[in-house]
């Protein structure tokens, strides 16, 4: 009697493990890309609060309708380098801006960049 797996055996495998590899791989690909999204979200919202402090230390400006760079938010010293790191690869652009509206209520603030690699 021979010890050991006979040729369909081992191909019966490969065949098994090259299945649940179709399976896993586009969803590890997916969770990557969402988490990466997620991050620059993060980002994002990070240079909206940048802007909102930015507002906060400067009150006496005239705010019904900015946009203020991430240079200018940078040099305030409200963004560091790391700061503008895409986690999408490369660096945002640091003359994109983000926009500061006045409804006579309330300051709202968008970034007019996008988070594109």
């Amino acid at each position: 009697m021979k010890k050991g797996f006979t040729l369909i055996e081992l191909l019966g495998v490969i065949i098994i493990l090259g299945i649940i590899g179709l399976i896993v791989v586009p969803v590890i690909q997916g969770t990557l890309s969402d988490s990466s999204q997620k991050l620059c979200e993060d980002q994002i919202t990070i240079f909206e609060k940048a802007a909102k402090n930015y507002v906060a230390q400067n009150p006496y400006g005239d705010y019904d309708n900015i946009d203020i760079s991430l240079e200018k938010l940078q040099t305030e010293g409200l963004l560091d380098e790391s700061d503008l790191k895409n986690p999408k690869g490369g660096i945002f652009d640091k003359e994109s801006t983000v926009k500061i509206t006045y409804d006579g209520i309330k300051y709202t603030y968008k970034y007019s960049g996008t988070c594109e690699d």
